[in-house]
């Protein structure tokens, strides 16, 4: 935990060159290739990313878990409340960060330090900007407590692992024999850490042989007593010391006094009885007994009284010796922050050594002074210049210092150098809280599908300088993959929300293209259309239109009926839905993003779409042996009917495919179910007149009193569609003049069939 490395290596092969781009938010791609003028290097072609800032689970975990929080105070800012429901809200937010960031403190093997610098740091600020403003305890006492919760901050710095001999003493069934149990328990009265000093007392060896001698297993002896007594002495002065009361979870085995007056008048008396035996040599009876008993015991009692020497002796740095100064010297004179920075300087300067102090012990030491001061510019500087700070503790610590009465953020009045915080920047026109958020946000974008991204728009949202500017480019630079449509959905409704509606045409027209490389045409049309793209979505109708061409001449050697084997005919069955009738129910949408060229042919898709599932219907019912006049069998018929009628009355088919369409619609021509009711003569003379106009080879025209077919060398496919249309139009004659009123027999012979299927 020594600083943040600010380089890295990549290793290469000899002659090879390094091709770097840039990726998403803080990543760097780098890919080793072999160097093309020199053919040397290594052909492997070894990929690295690197990133120089990227968000940890804690800093996600901890801003999900309290977006709406920050939500909340952001509203709050942006109205100008500065009052004290705004600290409260404040105050809340600050504990829940700090609740969540000392339960997922990792082990410093696991990630070199940064949850527990993280949770030590926010803790602090916490403590300076939210707890004393309010009011709340003792600011020397609270100091002593942030010590005392985030050891393992010091331990890290001076390389020592307190916690871990702890363990091992506590563990140890005579820890007492071990050169470190005294001095160990030394350093935990100095620090005011109470409750542990006494666990560890507790395993002393003759409390162990004492619980023997009160059950009856072995005698007393006179030496047991005396060590017994210096012990359980021990025991109350350590429990019985006078502390001022913290702002938070003190050491229940301390008393703690919210009243100065009371305090020094407790500890005046407290400190009277620790003197007088100390004095009387009470201990010496001991001596005889264990010599280091007494001389750990002599050790303890000289720091609760307070002795410079041996404040000087049981801690290991100006922080650790600050704590034990302000529990066992300064008393309740620590209130506020220039007594307790007062303290700090003094500890330092006793601390001063000719070696260099670690990079966490220098930050903290600048840290505090600028705390002490109240600078916040200080604090903003420090924390920035280190390099042991990460983007997400950087931003979020400002909300704190913004809360702080005085603050110019909010509405307050200005206060000691805070207008620092709404300041504009001149590298980047923006304030400094912005500046972090755009930075926080640039850190969550590596590896940003995994939800990154959406978090991030969050935070541009408060952004007004650049963020609707940073949250389009966001959005455009997103890997689009079309087959993942939840995310995409996702990405529009977050253009949607931000009224970015070009960025998300660029989605919508990049998932289109990205679909039509996988060779998913429906839901290329699909995008293309939604991406407002008349004339891209005309081209991939076009694509369709071929594709339509081949599957209908591929059927040519086929008189049965059965759905048309489109490619990708699942996703087309689902444009179909996404697209009903395209002229009908989507005619509402269709005119504003498809032209007329391609309204024409995706209306013809959606017929040809609908005649093929009916056709499919067909075929199935065949294959269960179903009867002609069966209700699916007649539906199905109806369906088709209403399909190849619905295209051929709005000429949408493209001419080539005339004779095509026909023939495979030649199952519903010759149909006879319901008395072969299906095509009405207006029907059969639609169909003529589109032939016709098509300028067909099947050379069927109207005669008035039957059909004359004037091209006998027509191929197979034209040929079977003449017949076909001779034989409705002869049916439909048939049915006419049988009729009793001689009209029309039902008007479109696909309602009369619909009908009879009971529709």
């Amino acid at each position: 935990m020594s600083g943040i490395e600010n380089s890295f290596r990549v290793r290469v092969a000899p002659g090879s060159r390094l091709h770097f781009s840039w990726g998403l938010g803080s990543e760097l791609r780098l890919l080793e290739i072999q160097n093309p003028h020199t053919d040397q290097g290594d052909l492997s072609g070894e990929a690295t990313r690197v990133f120089w800032d990227k968000a940890t689970d804690t800093n996600l975990t901890v801003s999900l878990k309290t977006a709406e929080q920050y939500k909340e105070m952001q509203r709050s800012r942006l109205q100008g409340a500065q009052d004290d429901a705004q600290l409260a809200r404040v105050a809340s937010y600050a504990r829940t960060i700090r609740e969540i960031l000392m339960k997922r403190r990792l082990s410093i093997d696991i990630d070199g330090g940064h949850s527990q610098l993280e949770a030590a740091l926010w803790h602090l600020l916490e403590i300076f900007f939210v707890d004393a403003p309010r009011r709340e305890g003792n600011l020397g006492e609270d100091f002593v407590h942030w010590l005392a919760a985030h050891a393992d901050i010091t331990d890290a710095a001076t390389g020592e692992f307190s916690s871990e001999y702890i363990q091992d003493l506590l563990q140890d069934p005579a820890p007492d024999r071990k050169s470190e149990y005294w001095p160990m328990i030394r350093r935990l009265v100095a620090l005011g850490r109470t409750s542990t000093a006494l666990e560890l007392l507790k395993r002393h060896a003759v409390m162990q042989e004492m619980e023997a001698v009160e059950a009856g297993l072995v005698p007393m002896r006179p030496a047991l007593k005396a060590q017994l007594d210096v012990i359980n002495f021990l025991d109350v002065v350590i429990r019985r010391q006078p502390r001022m009361a913290p702002s938070a979870n003190r050491d229940t085995t301390a008393r703690a006094f919210s009243s100065v007056p009371d305090f020094t008048a407790a500890r005046a008396h407290w400190l009277t009885i620790v003197q007088e035996y100390v004095s009387e040599g009470a201990y010496e009876a001991a001596r005889a007994a264990s010599e280091r008993t007494v001389e750990g015991a002599r050790s303890v009692l000289a720091v609760l009284l307070g002795q410079p020497a041996a404040l000087r002796a049981s801690t290991n740095n100006w922080l650790e010796l600050a704590a034990a100064e302000i529990v066992h010297r300064q008393g309740g004179c620590v209130e506020a922050a220039n007594q307790l920075g007062a303290v700090l300087t003094e500890c330092q300067a006793a601390c001063r050594r000719d070696d260099e102090e670690s990079a966490l012990l220098a930050m903290l030491a600048e840290l505090l002074e600028a705390l002490t001061d109240m600078d916040i510019s200080g604090v903003v500087s420090v924390m920035n210049s280190f390099g042991l700070v990460q983007s997400w503790l950087m931003l979020h610590s400002l909300e704190l210092m913004a809360a702080y009465p005085g603050s110019a953020v909010g509405g307050g009045s200005a206060g000691r150098s805070t207008g620092i915080l709404t300041e504009r920047l001149a590298v980047s026109g923006c304030d400094q809280m912005e500046y972090f958020r755009l930075i926080w946000a640039e850190s969550l974008l590596p590896g940003c599908l995994g939800g990154g991204w959406q978090l991030a728009l969050q935070y541009l949202a408060w952004c007004p300088q650049h963020g609707a500017a940073a949250a389009e480019a966001l959005l455009e630079a997103l890997p689009v993959n079309s087959c993942d449509v939840r995310t995409l959905e996702k990405s529009l409704v977050a253009c949607r929300r931000l009224g970015l509606g070009s960025t998300a045409a660029v989605l919508c027209r990049i998932a289109g293209a990205d679909a039509l490389s996988r060779g998913f045409l429906g839901s290329g049309v699909q995008w293309m259309v939604r991406a407002a793209d008349p004339r891209r979505t005309a081209a991939v109708l076009e694509m369709l239109e071929d594709m339509v061409a081949d599957t209908l001449a591929a059927r040519l050697d086929k008189y049965q009926a059965g759905p048309l084997n489109l490619p990708g005919g699942g996703e087309l069955e689902a444009l179909l839905d996404w697209l009903p009738g395209f002229g009908e129910a989507g005619a509402e949408e269709a005119p504003a993003v498809v032209p007329s060229g391609g309204r024409d042919l995706g209306a013809f898709l959606v017929d040809v779409l609908k005649l093929s599932r009916a056709m499919g219907k067909l075929a199935a019912a065949r294959d269960a042996n179903a009867p002609p006049d069966d209700p699916a069998v007649l539906k199905s018929l109806s369906a088709g009917h209403t399909a190849l009628m619905s295209m051929v009355a709005s000429r949408t088919p493209p001419r080539r495919l005339s004779v095509l369409l026909l023939f495979y619609a030649l199952p519903l021509l010759e149909a006879t179910a319901a008395g072969g009711r299906l095509f009405s003569l207006p029907d059969v003379q639609q169909l003529l007149d589109w032939m016709s106009e098509c300028e067909c080879r099947v050379g069927a025209v109207s005669g008035g009193e039957g059909l004359v077919l004037s091209y006998p060398d027509a191929p197979p496919c034209a040929r079977a569609v003449q017949l076909a249309l001779v034989r409705a139009m002869a049916r439909a004659h048939t049915l006419q003049n049988e009729s009793a009123g001689g009209g029309n027999v039902g008007g479109v012979g696909g309602a009369m069939i619909q009908a009879a299927a009971g529709g």
